[in-house]
């Protein structure tokens, strides 16, 4: 009877339990495959530096040189901007469609709140881009990392080696007379390996996050619902 009454609740409320599933099922994959391509074989990496044009290395303190950890990170941002995919995209002769950049702020909590759906939306769609970019930087350093994930290696290497031509154009773009005084220099080139297949721990991985968020968010869903019966048959009787 209890069992009733609970599957009741979930169907009358079907359209969030829904909202519930895509979320779980998006916590799956971006448990099992992380900030990764979901068809991605390979993988192309390439580490780059700000620095300013009278190098750290160099001169003692030069001017500039203690913006140069935000500077990166504002830099590596405005990557994953449209124009900064489309860049990306032509420097590799891709289509811009099929390709995914994710800056810094991707790892951050969003200013404003945005919608479920919206979130999971956005996840889903990355998910299905066969090439994906994470270029990654922080406010300590002037590191500037990129991953570009690809369904092979030659294709991973042109992809990263692509972003860093476009991290060096946006940094000139930004700079009208290519002289503000600051620099990129590449300090790792690029690299490519292999990728393992997913394994069944990773597989079980997704499965089982999928499946106790979804149990989770009906049990919230019961719950919630409950509790709102009770009030209203308690305002009820008050009023009577």
């Amino acid at each position: 009877m209890e069992l009733l009454l609970i599957l009741r609740i979930l169907w009358d409320r079907r359209v969030v339990v829904a909202i519930g599933l895509l979320a779980a099922v998006a916590a799956g994959l971006a448990a099992g495959h992380g900030r990764k391509a979901a068809d991605a074989n390979a993988l192309g990496s390439l580490r780059m530096v700000l620095d300013t044009t009278d190098s750290q290395l160099v001169a003692a303190a030069p001017a500039g040189a203690g913006t140069l950890p935000t500077r990166a990170t504002l830099l590596a941002d405005t990557l994953s901007t449209g124009a900064g995919t489309a860049l990306v995209a032509r420097n590799a002769h891709l289509p811009a469609d099929q390709v995914a950049v994710l800056g810094p702020d991707a790892l951050s909590a969003p200013v404003a709140p945005s919608s479920l759906a919206t979130r999971v939306a956005a996840v889903a769609s990355t998910t299905r881009t066969p090439y994906l970019v994470d270029v990654l930087a922080d406010d300590v350093t002037p590191i500037i990392s990129v991953a570009a994930y690809a369904p092979d290696r030659a294709q991973a290497g042109r992809l990263a080696a692509a972003t860093g031509a476009a991290l060096q154009t946006l940094l000139a773009t930004k700079d009208g007379t290519h002289s503000a005084g600051y620099v990129l220099h590449t300090f790792a080139q690029v690299r490519t390996r292999r990728l393992p297949a997913a394994s069944t721990h990773q597989r079980v991985l997704m499965a089982g996050t999928a499946i106790a968020l979804f149990g989770s968010w009906c049990a919230c869903v019961v719950l919630a619902t409950g509790s709102a019966r009770r009030r209203r048959a308690r305002s009820v009787s008050s009023a009577a």
